[in-house]
């Protein structure tokens, strides 16, 4: 069987995110699940991660080691962003610049432009979630990971 060829380098990867915030809490391994681009820096529970030691990043898609070692409860993934999400974070973007000279009034055409191409930036993006039996049932058959 021909193993897949991805478009970027971190697509399923395995990487080390070192915390920033605190050194002397531990670093977070987080699998990305998707041919995507990953953050250099995330936060998380209050604390700055940065993606370090990029050589040491793996590629994972053997569908049984996903299954026994990383789709847990409680473990650190990437998945991309879904269009309610998107929709949620869009609307709060704009919502900062309430009481500002850039705020756009709720209703409005311009509202309604702007909401659109920020949903369509966010849409398909990375999102980090801690896994919960939720999130590990939307990866369901984990065999596509392998085919061409």
């Amino acid at each position: 069987m021909a193993i897949r060829k991805f478009n970027h380098k971190e697509a399923f990867c395995l990487m080390i995110y070192q915390n920033m915030s605190d050194f002397r809490m531990e670093d977070i391994i987080i699998w990305n699940s998707r041919d995507g681009v990953t953050p250099f820096i995330v936060f998380h529970e209050g604390h700055e991660y940065q993606h370090v030691d990029w050589h040491r990043d793996m590629m994972m898609i053997d569908p049984e080691f996903l299954k026994e070692r990383i789709l847990l409860p409680g473990k650190h993934i990437f998945r991309d962003i879904t269009k309610e999400e998107a929709t949620e974070a869009a609307k709060k973007r704009i919502a900062q610049f309430f009481g500002t000279e850039f705020e756009i009034q709720k209703g409005s055409k311009r509202y309604d432009e702007v909401l659109a191409n920020l949903i369509e930036d966010f849409e398909g993006g990375p999102k980090l979630v801690v896994l919960d039996d939720t999130e590990i049932a939307r990866f369901g058959d984990l065999s596509n990971l392998l085919a061409g």
